[in-house]
């Protein structure tokens, strides 16, 4: 969002979805709010003027002719008390396409312009209503696809995560208050600053918390946009089938001719309260045709970023080299190994398996007879859990760009530690704090350019 748009327009949009609903609203913000406002409202009882944070009842006018075109309610908020931190005017009309259109164009004739995306939570930030945590808080409520999701995002519109930050800073201006002490009177350094104790404070009380913010970030990532899930196996080994299963829906093609599915196929699940994006993966073997190769090299690729694996084998079927190569692919850490087809009589060799699935979880399933599955969804959110025992935990948690300015600050305090503790000048340790201070600053927005405000509103909708 370029800075150019901090100036005395003012601002129109729709603010709800588009589509048959009750209730549409239009947002407006600026300058000019509350005088188109009094064009286009006929209040049903007469007032002398709109209060503030109040609801009036009346009809929606358009001024080229005098019709009347909707019963709205309209709520005037006067600035800074609003959103924005600007006059504010909201119009709830009925919903509608052409009505919203008609209505929003009125609005810019008489003297508004259409809102660009986020460009109102962007003017509440550049206004000082919210910190740059926050205005990115909005836009996780709004997507959140979790309930454990959008408590997190509803804390840091409260401000949490900025609070830690700040916090934070609070603490590297003490150490650097005795650093430039130290500095400016050389031989009073001992006293003023105990290298082995400032140390220890920077590890303790600086990277420590730095550290835990940046491993939170997979916490986020869990509840606020979910689990990527990939179906890995060979051909015909019941992958499709499982993802119908688990889902309990018909999603996926399923027939006995081996390489049925060529693309990734996606579906949604909650286990635990926790969303898991389960991905149908194409049967890993060596393709026949350039398209299958096309759809195997994808799985691969799935499986190496996914954040959980559940590898299929097929128990009816001898282990072959294509499940040597997805099992050597897979990683122990993140995967389920999952047999299936166990209705059927076993032809797999078990000394061979237990060697190639040694300190990976295996369970035994059906995905004909649904023996099994209860416990593979149980099991699915337990493994995600056992590798962050804090994930239920609602600490502030950052998004990327957020945990990008905490790795480049934690390499910063990092250095000074170490070059405190090896007896390297002092403006060197300093310059490290610094570097990590304003690294800490770029999250919260005290430090950030005009490029990341454009990543970060043009996201939003027009309304928002």
């Amino acid at each position: 969002m370029p800075c150019e748009s901090i100036n005395n327009d003012t601002i129109a949009a729709v603010s709800t979805p588009h589509g048959k609903a009750g209730i549409g609203i239009i947002r407006i913000s600026g300058l000019r709010a509350k005088e188109i406002a009094k064009k286009i409202f006929r209040p049903r009882k007469p007032i002398l003027e709109l209060e503030s944070h109040r609801l009036y009842l009346g009809q929606l006018i358009d001024p080229a002719d005098g019709q009347m075109l909707d019963e709205v309610f309209l709520s005037y908020m006067k600035a800074p008390g609003s959103y924005t931190r600007e006059d504010v005017v909201e119009i709830n009309s009925h919903s509608g396409h052409v009505l919203l259109s008609k209505t929003l164009q009125i609005v810019i004739d008489e003297g508004a312009r259409l809102a660009r995306p986020g460009e109102f939570t962007f003017r509440a930030y550049t206004n000082g209503r919210i910190d740059l945590t926050q205005a990115e808080a909005v836009m996780d409520l709004i997507n959140s696809r979790s309930e454990r999701g959008l408590l997190l995002s509803s804390r840091q519109i409260r401000g949490e995560l900025r609070d830690s930050v700040r916090g934070l800073r609070d603490k590297l201006v003490g150490v650097l208050a005795r650093i430039e002490a130290s500095i400016d009177f050389p031989e009073d350094e001992p006293g003023l600053l105990p290298r082995e104790e400032t140390a220890e404070f920077i590890e303790r009380d600086i990277i420590g918390p730095v550290s835990r913010f940046i491993n939170a970030y997979n916490r986020r990532k869990m509840w606020m946009e979910g689990v990527e899930t990939v179906i890995v196996g060979r051909v015909n080994a019941g992958k499709s089938s499982l993802l119908n299963r688990l889902i309990n829906e018909e999603r996926s093609i399923v027939t006995s001719v081996p390489g049925t599915t060529r693309d990734i196929i996606e579906s949604t699940i909650h286990l635990k309260g926790i969303p898991f994006k389960i991905m149908d993966t194409a049967g890993i073997r060596e393709g026949k045709g350039r398209i299958e190769k096309i759809g195997i090299k994808r799985s691969e690729q799935k499986l190496e970023d996914a954040d959980l694996a559940l590898v299929m084998i097929d128990h009816s079927r001898p282990l072959n080299r294509d499940d040597h190569r997805i099992l050597a692919k897979s990683d122990r850490e993140k995967s389920l190994v999952v047999i299936n087809k166990i209705d059927l009589p076993s032809r797999l060799d078990e000394d061979e398996l237990n060697d190639l699935v040694k300190g990976m979880t295996v369970l035994q399933i059906s995905t004909l007879t649904g023996e099994g599955i209860e416990r593979l969804l149980d099991i699915i959110p337990e493994k995600v859990l056992e590798k962050d025992p804090d994930s239920i935990a609602l600490s502030p948690a950052p998004n990327l760009r957020q945990k990008a300015a905490f790795v480049k600050a934690l390499d910063n305090f990092t250095r000074a530690f170490t070059n405190l503790r090896q007896g390297l000048p002092l403006d060197i340790v300093a310059m490290d704090i610094r570097e990590g201070a304003d690294a800490l600053a770029e999250i919260t927005g005290e430090t950030t350019n005009e490029d990341i405000y454009d990543k970060i509103f043009s996201d939003f909708c027009l309304g928002k």
